[in-house]
């Protein structure tokens, strides 16, 4: 009897490999909100495309959400992207944290931990929309939850190419809806674009381009250490002349804040005359008032002057990209720890694993065991 049993066994080939994930994804429809997202979790297959994702979010979402807010499941675009700190290098730039997925990426191209983003938009909407970054820093030195997502989708007509400064602090400054009690002790936001302060100057036109990521700070009025600020300077023409006299030499094209202040510093510390007065002594009629050692003096005087100027602007902007870059570090490390978007498929390595995923009905391709 126990032969006749046995031989009734049927044999079962096990995965060796678990083929499914489970994603977290925040997904942004700037159309409808520009400060909050709807967090999804869902688990599917390690392989699936970015097509694939598209269609989990949206049934996700829900008919009657989609209807709520007349979304056309045939008439938006998803773009699917997400923040990983292998994305940025040492330069903390602003616009190095975002990567966007490809359509013919699948799942497994998520770098493990990430923070993982969908952005929803109509397909004949007339918005563009620019990633920002926001943080409020308490008075305490953390950083306030709950109020504005790290990461929204500040909303443009398609057809603005540029904006005046003051217009986009006016734009990005107004407080998030229902928060007005909360950010009662908050001074105006700090906002950068392309890793550059915006000044409230309707006289400087900002160019939108494809890749720039805004970055706004609030931080509490009674907050002591240094921090990032808003700088209110005058580069005048005299100011000017002086960086083009320290770019002289240069025949670099990428032109930036640090390359301006070392060029500026190396100009000063060089800057030398050469004795021309005996041989110019005979046509120079008003000789007796040009001095040599003056006007080097006062040339120093003055590269040193804007270089304090553009120090100041690019202290702000440095210090700026590190507060963003300690916050994406904790929440990356939170990832981390709490194994949140891990988007590898996993290695089974007992027989009770194998059996749990067999019994999830699980699919694989690879090679399998046969258990008798």
């Amino acid at each position: 009897y126990q032969l006749r049993a046995f031989q009734n066994f049927r044999h079962i080939p096990l995965p060796l490999v678990n083929k499914n994930i489970t994603l977290n994804i925040n997904v942004y429809i700037p159309e409808i909100t520009e400060t909050k997202s709807k967090p999804l979790k869902f688990t599917l297959a390690f392989d699936n495309t970015v097509d694939g994702l598209k269609y989990i979010v949206l049934a996700q979402l829900g008919q009657d959400f989609l209807q709520k807010y007349n979304i056309n499941k045939e008439n938006v675009d998803i773009r699917f992207g997400y923040i990983h700190k292998s994305n940025n290098d040492a330069s903390n730039d602003v616009n190095g944290w975002i990567k966007y997925m490809n359509s013919n990426d699948n799942c497994a191209k998520i770098r493990n931990a990430s923070s993982l983003f969908a952005v929803i938009s109509r397909r004949d909407g007339k918005s563009k929309f620019i990633p920002t970054f926001n943080l409020i820093v308490s008075e305490n030195d953390s950083y306030v939850e709950g109020i504005i997502d790290l990461l929204t989708f500040t909303k443009l007509d398609a057809c603005i190419d540029n904006i005046p400064g003051n217009q986009m602090i006016q734009c990005l400054s107004a407080i998030p809806q229902n928060q007005e009690q909360q950010l009662a002790n908050y001074d105006s936001p700090i906002i950068y674009y392309n890793n550059h302060l915006i000044t409230d100057n309707k006289n400087y036109k900002i160019n939108i381009t494809k890749n720039a990521c805004l970055l706004r700070i609030w931080i509490h009025r009674h907050y002591t250490k240094n921090s990032p600020k808003n700088i209110s300077i005058n580069i005048d023409a005299n100011d000017q002349v002086i960086i083009q006299r320290a770019l002289q030499k240069s025949s670099n094209a990428n032109i930036s804040w640090e390359f301006i202040k070392a060029k500026l510093k190396e100009y000063w510390t060089t800057l030398s005359t050469y004795n021309i007065s005996d041989l110019l002594a005979p046509f120079c009629y008003g000789y007796g008032n040009y001095n040599e050692e003056q006007w080097i003096q006062n040339e120093k005087a003055n590269a040193k002057s804007v270089y304090e100027k553009l120090k100041q602007l690019s202290d702000s902007e440095k210090l700026a990209n590190k507060w963003l870059k300690w916050k994406i570090d904790l929440m990356l490390k939170h990832h981390k720890t709490q194994k949140i978007n891990y988007t590898k498929p996993k290695m089974l390595d007992n027989l009770s694993e194998c059996l749990k995923v067999y019994e999830m009905k699980e699919t694989s391709d690879g090679n399998g065991v046969d258990c008798q």
